[in-house]
């Protein structure tokens, strides 16, 4: 079970655990397929499904959880402290859509505690790899996550993170709940800021003094990306100086202004990022086991020591 919890840890889903343990080039599937005399298993795969729920009960009473649905709940209650705050600065929008996105990462691990890369957080919150590594250094300082485990560049381990509560945040008597995601391609080409006066509108008309002390933007920021979304059909005044949320068609408006694919692009993008990745880890392997040739040959036969792999023969390969 001590990999299975390894991999909890790391952000693995049981979908990722199920494949990797039913490939039979994998050599630890043939412990849970064989017993000692290595006849199959009747019932192997309901053992990979027992150990991962056990996995998933031993991480989340070390996170203090005793459940997945309590684990959610502190998520929510954790979502609302963020909602009825004021974002404000030049970074306010930006670590709102970053501890939003960690939310979404909370919540379908099921636990406070969980596995995320950067690029990851990146790519569910519309932001670069950069801004988003610059934004949860700003979230742990703020106390709203905490690093359990740092990453491991060797190993490709992402970082664990866990949100924290910090006692005396004063709210500002609205509730900003997160309904745009900033990591959809309409919320990328309209942006963080426009994203967080988006979500502070409601039904009930609401000044632009309203708007301010719920977002922390000041009266020029909001009247100009109020005037934004309403030319996408995103928000209405209901009258002078007061205004309504407004519905419009996401894709409809990700089509006219040629948004189409910013997201899959920065997937892509990350991808390729992590094979070229993998393989600088893979050229490091070789060239340090080909120092650990180099030594034994050198022990081996002196004369060989500077010799090229070319030079030393078959024997010696």
């Amino acid at each position: 079970m001590a990999l299975a919890v390894a991999l909890v840890n790391a952000g693995w889903t049981f979908n990722d655990w199920h494949q990797e343990l039913t490939d039979p080039r994998n050599g630890a599937a043939s412990w849970y397929r064989t017993d000692k005399n290595g006849r199959t298993r009747s019932n192997w795969t309901r053992r990979i499904e027992r150990d991962w729920g056990k996995a998933e009960a031993f991480v989340n009473r070390s996170a203090g959880i005793e459940s997945r649905t309590e684990a959610t709940h502190q998520i929510g209650l954790h979502r609302e402290q963020a909602a009825s705050l004021p974002w404000p600065g030049r970074a306010g929008p930006t670590d709102r859509a970053v501890l939003t996105a960690l939310h979404q990462i909370a919540t379908a691990r099921g636990s406070l505690r969980f596995a995320a890369s950067v690029r990851d957080v990146a790519t569910a919150s519309g932001v670069s790899r950069t801004t988003a590594g610059r934004s949860l250094k700003r979230l742990q300082e703020a106390q709203w996550i905490r690093l359990d485990i740092a990453a491991h560049l060797g190993s490709g381990t992402a970082a664990t993170y866990r949100l924290t509560s910090k006692p005396g945040r004063e709210a500002n008597g609205f509730i900003v709940p997160a309904r745009a995601d900033t990591g959809s391609d309409v919320w990328r080409g309209m942006g963080r800021t426009a994203a967080h006066i988006y979500d502070a509108l409601s039904l009930v008309p609401m000044s632009i003094g309203d708007l301010v002390q719920a977002t922390g933007r000041c009266a020029k920021t909001v009247g100009r990306h109020l005037s934004v979304l309403a030319s996408q059909g995103l928000a209405q005044e209901a009258w002078p100086g007061a205004w309504t949320l407004s519905s419009a068609d996401e894709d409809q408006i990700v089509e006219s202004n040629n948004w189409r694919g910013n997201r899959q692009r920065q997937v892509e993008q990350h991808e390729r990022e992590r094979q070229a990745h993998r393989f600088l880890q893979e050229a490091h392997r070789r060239e340090l086991q080909y120092a650990h040739t180099a030594s034994w040959v050198a022990g081996a036969d002196p004369k060989l020591a500077d010799a090229t792999p070319a030079k030393r023969g078959k024997g010696y390969r």
